[in-house]
């Protein structure tokens, strides 16, 4: 059986693409000292990026929260390099930090747009680190989300 270049062209362009998004999860259990630290893939200089925030806490273990209660984030970004001169990288020399909420309590977890149209300068492997201020008991962990748009 012959097959058309074209064909098998395309093949090929499919399997060397990257996906145009995807998620990291990070359980409450696993998180490093109460933080939650995701490695974004943020290389390439010609898009930009949407990143959401998603979270899921126990309705059982949620006590007294509500379902629209929000959760405080404190959020870093770091770039390598700087990561390379300490582990506290985030609270020697952050690129930037800030304050976030997220709602949580939603039966089937939350899902929040934190950033749209981020085009990170410069381009490259850039590291979140997610700390939640006074989390609620029966909080599962923290994931994001994150998108190219080209």
């Amino acid at each position: 059986m012959k097959v058309a270049p074209h064909v098998l062209f395309a093949v090929l362009m499919l399997v060397g693409c990257r996906p145009a998004s995807y998620e990291q999860f990070i359980r409450a259990d696993q998180a490093q000292d109460g933080d939650y630290i995701f490695q974004l893939d943020l290389s390439d200089s010609t898009a930009t990026y949407d990143l959401s925030l998603y979270t899921r806490v126990d309705p059982a273990l949620m006590a007294a929260a509500t379902p629209s209660a929000e959760l405080a984030l404190q959020v870093c970004w770091l770039y390598p390099a700087v990561e390379a001169a300490s582990d506290s990288a985030c609270f020697a020399k952050p690129t930037m930090s800030e304050t976030v909420y997220l709602p949580y309590g939603a039966a089937g977890g939350t899902v929040q747009l934190y950033r749209s149209g981020v085009k990170p300068s410069p381009a490259g492997e850039w590291r979140l680190t997610v700390t939640p201020m006074a989390p609620p008991a029966g909080l599962r962990g923290l994931g994001i989300i994150c998108k190219r748009n080209d």
